[in-house]
């Protein structure tokens, strides 16, 4: 059995000053918005305080195919296929990202009063699942939050304990004549997580009754003699928006406003990332075809490790047109150009090692307000040298949309060096050494939705070609197909 509890607070007594504002200025709804918005100009949005989907709690379900190893904050990824991944360095895919915190997807609070939100949910094998988020402005321009989540679970296997804790600190500033603002954060994830091995047969189930149905692992021993996975991941992020445009007071009886129309944006994002992996076991292997080999580690217990470390430095200019109409539909037009540098340090047990990488990106993009959504959006990108030298991007994407459907066409061709982990990996009980070509991707599709239905429908359809794929084979190395 589960059961979930939200209560969202607005506590207008903590601070003085908010009750002075809210006589002095018609009271809004707290809202939010995220760097996206400031590029686009396409103003804030209404907090949803509704308790739709209340009962989705879990990340995965809210993408609707994903396959996880059967508990809550174990390692995970989406089962539809799709190439969208950041031009310029991989270092590998991270199985526990759905459940991380991320400062790209920050949403920064704009409120009147301290507004807090906590959700709770609790079920079987000691499920628990705890997310806060508090945010208050210190003065109309200036506002503070926080996020914390809580996550873990025994899972309905031996040794399947998940144990994650996410953090966030976040602020944005807006000076009074609108012409700069600030967004930073921090972010930490951790987690540890029991590791099993998975189970050595699943045909035992066929003869198991009852209700508890346990079954042996390949992995067995106590909590602190088996094997499990301990994660970090640390972000800390700056950006500077410097805004040129038109500048004007709104005066309303006794109150003036300022407003502000960006036409020209510069900007700098400065963004430090790190994240870590360590697994160790000292248990027992009961099926030796899991971690078949001991290159360093000559005994019974195994310790491995891996780092991957980021300094980004981004500035961009964004030019927009203001509000205009494309397609009988009205938007802001955008068009930016970006250069960005990496510098990059990698690490496994037997070897660190340091290089950079230097990126261009150019794109235009037409943003409809009354679809919240781009209408034309074409963008292209490439690394100039480096690591990656030679990858590049080309995304183009258009929509159309009336009272009763909504569709869209994409184009989507990109080159990549396969990620640091398939080129060179060095662990206990793996080793490998690959030069890989680089892989290209074309990918076309098409979608069709309905707007006005009781009950809508959504119709996707991707095709991909693919060219010197990665995959890992069943011998658990990575092989490239060459066709």
């Amino acid at each position: 059995m589960q059961y979930s509890l939200r209560f969202l607070i607005w506590l207008s007594f903590v601070l003085p000053y908010t009750l002075e504002a809210q006589q002095k200025t018609p009271q809004q709804l707290t809202r939010f918005f995220t760097e996206q918005d400031i590029e686009r100009n396409s103003g804030y949005t209404p907090l949803d305080s509704s308790i739709d989907q209340l009962e989705i709690f879990h990340p995965g379900f809210r993408q609707h195919v994903f396959q996880d190893l059967g508990n809550i904050g174990s390692a995970a990824q989406p089962l539809r296929f799709g190439i969208t991944r950041q031009t310029g360095v991989n270092y590998a895919a991270n199985p526990y990202e759905m459940y991380f915190l991320s400062p790209l997807h920050t949403q920064y609070i704009n409120t009147k009063a301290p507004y807090s939100d906590l959700f709770y949910a609790q079920g079987s094998n000691e499920l628990l699942l705890l997310k806060i988020k508090h945010a208050q402005n210190i003065n109309p321009r200036w506002n503070i939050g926080v996020d914390f989540n809580r996550t873990t679970s025994q899972g309905f296997q031996l040794k399947q304990i998940t144990s994650l804790y996410n953090y966030q600190f976040f602020t944005s500033y807006t000076s009074k004549n609108l012409r700069y603002m600030m967004l930073a954060s921090t972010t930490w994830n951790r987690g540890i997580n029991e590791e099993n091995g998975g189970i050595l047969s699943d045909s035992v189930y066929e003869s198991l009754t009852g209700a508890s149905k346990v079954v042996n692992t390949r992995i067995e021993g106590t909590v602190s003699t088996g094997a499990q996975t301990r994660f970090k991941s640390r972000d800390a992020y700056l950006k500077n928006y410097y805004r040129f445009g038109h500048a004007y007071q709104d005066i309303n009886a006794k109150d003036t406003f300022y407003r502000f129309t960006p036409t020209l944006q510069l900007s700098h994002t400065l963004h430090a990332h790190e994240v870590s992996y360590i697994f160790e076991n000292s248990g027992t292997i009961l099926d030796s075809s899991l971690l078949p080999n001991r290159f360093y580690d000559t005994g019974n217990s195994t310790f491995d490790s891996a780092y991957f470390g980021m300094l980004r430095n981004t500035f961009q200019a964004n030019w927009l047109s203001g509000t205009t109409a494309l397609f009988k539909d009205t938007g802001n037009l955008r068009l930016y150009a970006s250069a960005t540098h990496e510098l990059i340090q990698v690490a496994q047990p037997v070897f660190i090692r340091r290089f950079d990488n230097v990126l261009a990106e150019a794109g235009a993009e037409f943003y409809s307000q009354s679809l919240r959504k781009p209408l034309l959006n074409v963008r292209v990108n490439s690394v100039l040298s480096g690591y990656n030298a030679g990858d590049y991007m080309l995304y183009a994407e258009g929509r159309l949309a009336n009272r009763y459907l909504e569709g869209s066409g994409r184009l989507h061709l990109q080159q990549f060096r396969p990620d640091f982990m398939m080129q060179t990996f060095k662990s206990n009980a793996f080793i490998w050494n690959n030069a890989f070509d680089a892989t290209r991707v074309l990918q076309t599709g098409v979608s069709i939705s309905s707007r006005t239905l009781r009950n809508n429908f959504h119709i996707h359809y991707d095709r991909h070609v693919l060219n010197n794929w990665v995959y890992y084979n069943t011998d658990v190395k990575p092989t490239q197909h060459t066709s």
